[in-house]
């Protein structure tokens, strides 16, 4: 099933695809004014995964990516970085919804805010910085790679992966081991 939102201003379309057995509760009246107004609406049983990239194209391909892995999570896209920081804000204040994203999928290289630039924000964000961000880049500079760890990013991929590593991120992400000193383990 694929439910399209219409999107905010400056903000590309967001797609949130669901995989059965994924159910969806929908409330008795959904109002599709607004992003916010319908994630209040369309509440998933499983957390989204968000993807951040200028480019629709590449946006098309991770997402097929993750179908083909088989996972049942919803998906959305967002071509403006400035427009995921609002919807993560949002969601921030309001962690019981749903909202949150078990993972985050960015592109290093776009306009106005990259990927460095919003893995520093999210990083710098109390409520936040937990979420895995996964840095996807047709740049294999190693300043890049270097930059992106320090700031701590959880993977870094060339474009594209596998569908195996794709599969085993999203395994690790969405289904984590048990908390250790506030961080995440390893598996």
């Amino acid at each position: 099933m694929l439910v399209q939102i219409p999107s905010p201003p400056r903000s590309a379309r967001i797609v949130l695809s669901f995989s059965p057995p994924c159910r969806v509760l929908i409330s008795k009246e959904i109002v599709f004014g607004s992003l916010l107004a319908s994630m209040e609406n369309l509440k998933p049983l499983l957390p989204p995964i968000i993807a951040i990239d200028d480019s629709a194209d590449d946006l098309f391909f991770l997402k097929r990516l993750v179908e083909k892995t088989g996972a049942k999570f919803p998906l959305l896209t967002f071509q403006h970085t400035a427009d995921a920081v609002s919807y993560l804000t949002e969601a921030a204040q309001a962690a019981e919804s749903g909202r949150l994203p078990c993972i985050i999928f960015t592109d290093l290289r776009m306009p106005l805010m990259n990927g460095l630039e919003f893995l520093a924000w999210i990083r710098g964000e109390r409520q936040l910085n937990r979420l895995p961000v996964i840095m996807l880049s047709t740049s294999d500079d190693p300043e890049d790679i270097a930059k992106a760890k320090e700031l701590g990013v959880d993977r870094y991929y060339i474009k594209f992966p596998t569908k195996e590593e794709v599969a085993r991120t999203l395994d690790e992400a969405c289904f984590p081991a048990p908390l250790t000193d506030g961080r995440r383990q390893s598996q």
